[in-house]
């Protein structure tokens, strides 16, 4: 049986590298990066174009001006999603 080999879409890190690759609708991300968002967000959290922005993991657009994405290579993840991704991890 062949298992994919998934990436994660923030730092690009295999999930031979990584002890856990959650998979999203458009995007994959690893236990560390979830970690670092959750850890340091204010470096990461970002403002985006009123609801152009999009959730790559639920879709999601973003509502209002104050809702919290994090981005990073062009990859973005609601706080709602990186919140789950955290209990899921854990």
């Amino acid at each position: 049986m062949l298992t994919e080999d998934f990436k994660c879409s923030f730092c690009n890190k295999s999930s031979t590298q990584v002890k856990k690759i959650i998979k999203g609708v458009e995007a994959n991300i690893c236990n560390e990066c979830v970690e670092y968002l959750t850890v340091t967000p204010d470096t990461i959290k970002q403002s985006f174009d009123d609801g152009k922005s999009k959730c790559s993991f639920c879709g999601r657009l973003q509502k209002k001006l104050n809702d919290i994405f994090y981005s990073k290579n062009d990859t973005k993840i609601c706080y709602e999603c990186l919140d789950l991704c955290r209990q899921i991890i854990e």
